[in-house]
């Protein structure tokens, strides 16, 4: 991996870097099999890694680089899963995680559903466009459209050559993005953050690739860019003691707490893979030394105890701190020399040292050893400078342990508990090993008597106890276990002051025995077992009037090596022209706790207080973890950060800050780690995803005060640096009304005193010319909230009416007093289409403004027209803030509701028509006029004719001319009806009546339609008569009746008829007639129909009872087929009309399109 990057890198950089010498640090317990065989293990000596190789860290992605810092400052670590280290392209990912780590550039690219970063975005041409940076064309291939995860490989140009921070994986891609190649105005976390300057820019303005250090490499010369790898075990830690002996070092008390302190970490505090010496210096040179000794003897220990004198010496002059850091790096080279390597560190206590020390010489003769130097400014910093330039020039750490005193002989206890808290902390961060083996501080609280009179001392020990007895409770969670102690620190272990202490376990068992096995190290301790989990409480009877403090700590060891543990740590980070920067970082394993309240107390040390802050010259402020972009440029990733502005605590001076961290009353929680299998391969964007998350028990973590020494030249330099950028700009749009949020931004610690904010019409315009070409929007201005807090505002675009119907492009730029504004935030594109007017509503009729045909609510959501494959109930269902579900059961409901009523209208249509039917029928009957002209132009002829017996003139008829038909035997007072279609059945009755002359006088009807083709019509109706026989033949009723009965029997019908009547045979006889095909045979083939026998009168078919005009809807015309045909034909109708022989009707379909816009 590492020798495949090595090439890249050179490549990537036109040969101007490549890895030379990687040192692998292995576990202990790996056995020397683990390495080639021709390698040796040896120890290591105190290598920071850069990269640490773990299995199944259960972080946001498989290889990541920790980056809490801004553009061109290095990150934290790269971390990489071991699962992944065969895969073909890890050596081009590790390049790319590199430049973060060393270079400080950032990802270009997007991530999926970041509002801020987004996949995709859309260019001033309106394009679609997926988030890069390349010098070929990207191919999204549907991805802006679709959420999943996808290869890079994919979608990048064969022939592309950059960029590396895009798609290292791809097999072309060889190259950073420089001026020529750079997407400057893609939103991606790199363009954001180093104000669109390219990642070569960044990278060669690195001191690596400054003109001293440059490497002199020759183009035509193949250079061999294989690294050379040594591989190292962590073993142990040497410690050379450097311990100014003048008399500046005893301040009342401070020489015997510092006595007190150093045998409480040799002896009780340093684990036993650890080495100590001690060097006492003086004005003049180092007089007192004691050589480097295991504490693995326990002799040992209380020898390194026992080598500080009782007192200082008389000499006021500053100590030779040269002599002393010169003699300690030969005491350690010897020991290396003749023991092997370790982790070497020369830890100096003095206060202060004069200008006179050539601290850069000293740190360079340590570095060039590998010896890193720790310092702790004690009792006070008298000299001319503090101590922390020698630590930090040499990778070291800095402290300082202000002596806080009580009368003229005595100094607070809190001195004390203060230096013991950091030597415990040192001896934990240079520790040769895994963490988890030391113990961790989970409680910490002061106990204080205070005068209730006194209302500035009451006001700073509110959280402190007050009365005479104290209680208070302490969570041991299930991952901490014994060894774990319960301590009280007093000020006099011979006169404690406490009557007694009792300490009860969370199954009710009460511990009271008191331990003084430590009083030489002022601890008193409660004999107890601290192995249940769950909620401890413990009760503390204090003597009233005690001037001293006492301090209740608790500490416990994690129950393995591998157990999640909460750790916390605190840093202070500046830069030139710029105020610090305190960072806090808490974490659950290796996942960060989110929503924790982390709070620094601020302490002025000089005494010299800010107005309104009391005796003690404390204040608070929060931490915050909101990825607003500076200082903070990750939300949700456990490092939380903020400016300090030394204007508002009383200028320049020293400065101690005290990070203590709570649960926020039970609202922090972590990432669940089931959410993990599906990280995406890429980390990180605007904020650390938190599908699901996990609660955290009770805790709290109090962190060893941090000390700052600010001077006027440096305060003077601070506010020519733009500070505070707006980096997590988003906008929501609502109708006409566009809102837009963020985080009110860090101005360095000072308040914000207004928003500037301007809209153009070009993504150009607004990153390039956001002074000269953007449009300041003056419709009200956003309200001042507090560092941190939310902040939103909202635009009515009907303020600006020509503004509704364009892409607008919204920047925001906030100003504080006294430093310059801030930069340009991110933009956000803002669409509000048009309102469209009905067309049915007047010109002065009020219309919504919400129209769904384009959302912009993120980037990832694309308009339609550049994307046809988003589906489109998404899209609705996005647009109106529902779910997909509910849309689609919206839909289903509005389609059923509109079949309820077409069906309602439909059955309301047919009664209507009923009723229509009905009232025809009431209609008298028009006489036959004796010519008539048809629809078509046709004559009827209406002429009398001679009476015959013969039935087959019934049907005869003939004519010479095509346009007319003539009937001359049709009898008279036959009851004959206009209709389209004539069934067989009845048309046999009919012609077998007009046989029947004798009993009337004939008329003729004869219709000619449009086809030129004869049609009968009939009545059809179930009228079953009851005919008799004769001669092998059927009679009609007017064969059996006379005439005179047929008239009279007419005659009453007439009277008889009613609506009632009617209704029965439009709806009964009817029916009837078509439900049953064996009725209507039998009017052919049987001598007795619908109950009536041969030897009664046969009843009399109605007369006509309606016009030609107007036929019931129940009378179809039809052409009359041939006899032969008829049964088949009928037999058809019946099955086309009722859909079977069975007589069952077939379910209605109703094809139904619905439209949604």
């Amino acid at each position: 991996m590492l020798t495949s990057a090595s090439q890249y890198l050179f490549s990537a950089l036109d040969g101007r870097v490549y890895f030379g010498d990687i040192t692998v640090i292995l576990p202990p317990h790996w056995p020397n099999s683990c390495i080639p065989y021709n390698q040796t293990r040896t120890s290591a000596s105190g290598e920071r890694s850069d990269v640490t190789i773990k299995t199944h860290s259960k972080t946001e992605s498989p290889i990541w680089t920790k980056q809490y810092a801004g553009c061109g400052e290095p990150g934290e670590q790269i971390f990489i899963e071991s699962d992944i280290l065969g895969r073909d392209t890890i050596g081009r990912e590790f390049v790319r995680e590199w430049a973060k780590y060393r270079y400080g550039v950032f990802d270009e690219i997007g991530f999926t559903k970041d509002p801020v970063y987004p996949r995709c975005y859309i260019n001033d041409d309106h394009e679609l466009k997926l988030t890069g940076c390349s010098d070929a064309p990207v191919h999204d291939r549907g991805l802006c459209g679709n959420p999943s995860l996808y290869n890079i490989t994919d979608i990048i140009d064969r022939n592309a050559r950059s960029s590396i921070m895009f798609a290292a994986e791809s097999p072309s891609v060889t190259m950073f993005c420089d001026e020529g190649t750079h997407n400057r105005y893609a939103p991606t976390k790199h363009n954001q953050l180093c104000d669109r300057r390219s990642t070569l820019d960044v990278i060669l303005k690195h001191p690596d690739f400054i003109m001293e250090n440059k490497i002199n490499v020759n183009p035509s010369a193949i250079v061999n860019t294989a690294p050379k790898f040594s591989y190292k075990t962590r073993k142990s830690t040497r410690y050379v003691i450097i311990i100014d002996e003048t008399l500046d070092m005893q301040l009342r008390e401070s020489w015997s707490f510092l006595r007190s302190a150093i045998r409480k970490w040799v002896v009780y505090d340093l684990p036993a893979n650890t080495e100590v010496g001690m060097v006492l210096a003086n004005d003049t040179a180092t007089e007192k030394m004691l050589q480097i000794s295991s504490l693995y003897i326990q002799e040992n220990k209380d020898l390194v105890a026992s080598f500080i004198p009782y007192s200082p010496s008389d000499s006021r002059q500053p100590a030779c701190l040269t002599c002393a850091v010169t003699d300690a790096i030969h005491m350690l080279n010897e020991r290396t020399r003749m023991n092997g390597p370790a982790n070497s560190i020369i830890l100096i206590i003095a206060p202060g040292m004069e200008y006179s020390i050539d601290h850069t010489a000293l740190s360079n003769s340590a570095r060039s050893y590998h010896i890193r130097i720790a310092t702790i400014n004690y009792p006070n910093v008298i000299r001319r400078q503090p101590l922390d330039a020698l630590a930090l020039s040499t990778g070291g750490t800095a402290y300082s342990v202000f002596e806080s005193k009580y009368n003229l002989e005595k100094s607070y206890i809190s001195t004390y508990f203060e230096l013991s808290n950091t030597l415990f902390n040192i001896g934990k961060q240079y520790y040769e090993g895994n963490r988890n083996d030391l113990p961790i501080e989970i409680y910490r609280k002061e106990l204080v008597d205070s005068d209730d009179n006194d209302a500035a001392s009451a006001h700073h020990m509110l959280s402190k106890r007050t009365s005479r007895t104290a209680t208070g409770s302490f969570t041991l969670d299930s991952f901490m276990g014994p060894p774990a102690y319960f301590f009280v620190y007093v000020h006099n272990t011979e006169n404690p002051l406490i009557a007694s202490m009792k300490l009860t376990s969370p199954s009710g068992i009460v511990y009271s025995s008191r331990s003084d096995a430590r009083s030489l190290v002022k601890q008193l301790m409660v004999s107890a077992t601290l192995n249940e989990t769950g909620s401890w409480t413990y009760k503390i009877d204090r003597f009233n009037g005690n001037p001293q403090s006492h301090y209740v700590q608790v500490i416990a060891t994690p129950r393995s090596k591998y157990a999640p543990t909460i750790q916390a740590r605190s840093w202070i980070r500046q830069r030139s022209g710029s105020p610090p920067v305190i960072y806090a970082e808490v974490k659950k394993g290796d996942l960060p706790i989110i929503a924790a309240l982390v709070e620094v107390t601020v302490t002025r040390p000089d005494g010299i207080c800010p107005t309104g802050s009391g005796n003690e010259c404390r204040q608070k402020i929060r931490l915050l973890d909101s990825g607003s972009g500076d200082p903070d440029v990750t939300r949700n990733d456990g490092i939380y950060s903020r400016y300090f502005n030394a204007d508002d605590f009383g200028g320049a001076g020293a400065y101690q800050f005290e990070v203590t961290i709570t649960d926020n009353e039970n609202m922090a929680y972590t990432r669940s780690e089931s959410v993990l299998k599906g990280a995406p391969p890429r980390c990180c964007g605007s904020a650390i995803r938190t599908t699901l998350m996990a609660s955290m028990v009770s805790f709290q973590r109090t962190l060893q005060p941090m000390t700052v020494f600010l001077s006027q030249d440096l305060l003077d330099s601070i506010g020519h640096r733009t500070m505070g950028k707006i980096s997590d700009l988003t906008v929501d749009v609502e109708g006409m009304r566009v809102r837009l949020n963020w985080t009110t931004p860090d101005m360095g610690g000072r308040g914000i005193a207004r928003y500037e904010i301007k809209y153009a019409t070009s993504i150009r315009d607004i990153v390039d010319f956001y002074d000269t070409a953007a449009f300041l929007w003056h419709h009200d201005t956003p309200l001042i909230n507090s560092i941190g807090e939310e902040s939103s505002f909202t635009m009515n675009l009907s303020h600006e009416p020509h503004l509704i119907g364009q892409v607008l492009y919204f920047s925001v730029r906030a100003h504080a007093l006294g430093v310059m504004g801030s930069s340009v935030s991110n933009y956000v594109r803002v669409f509000v289409p048009k309102p469209k007017r009905a067309t049915s509503l007047s010109p002065s009729t009020s219309i919504g403004t919400e129209s769904y045909g384009e959302v912009w609510s993120s980037y990832d959501e694309i308009r339609e027209g550049h994307n046809r494959r988003v589906n489109i109930h998404q899209r609705i269902a996005d647009t109106i803030s529902l779910e997909v579900e509910v849309l689609l059961a919206i839909i289903a409901g509005t389609i059923f509701l509109i079949i309820i009523i077409l069906v309602c209208c439909y059955y309301y249509f047919l009664k209507k028509r009923n009723i229509t039917q009905e009232d025809d029928q009431k209609r008298p009957i028009k006489p036959f006029p004796t010519e008539t002209k048809t629809s078509l132009g046709h004559s009827v002829f209406v002429t009398p004719g001679n009476v015959t017996s013969s039935s087959s003139n019934a049907t005869s008829s003939t004519s010479a001319s095509p346009d007319y038909v003539q009937q001359t035997n049709v009898s008279t007072n036959i009851p004959t009806i206009y209709n389209s279609r004539t069934l067989p059945i009845e048309q046999k009755l009919i012609d077998e009546l007009k046989q029947q002359q004798q009993m009337a006088e004939t008329q003729s009807y004869i219709i000619t339609q449009a086809d030129n083709m004869q049609y009968n019509t009939t009545l059809t109706r179930g009228f079953k008569p009851a005919p008799t026989i004769t001669d092998n033949r059927t009679l009609s009723p007017f064969e059996s009746w006379s005439a005179s009965q047929l008239l009279q029997e007419h005659e009453q019908h007439q009277r008889r008829r009613s609506p009632s009547l009617l209704d029965n045979y439009l709806d009964n006889d009817v029916q009837q007639f078509y439900a049953s095909q064996h009725d209507q045979m039998s009017l052919l083939n049987t001598g007795g129909v619908g109950g009536h026998t041969m030897g009664h009168n046969p009843p009399v078919p109605p007369p006509p009872i309606y016009s030609t005009a107007n036929p019931p809807y129940f009378y179809e015309q039809h052409q009359q087929p041939p006899p032969q045909q008829q049964h088949h034909h009928l037999q058809q109708q019946q099955q086309q009309q009722y859909g079977g022989h069975d007589g069952s009707m077939n379910p209605m379909t109703t094809p139904l399109h619905v439209t949604i816009t």
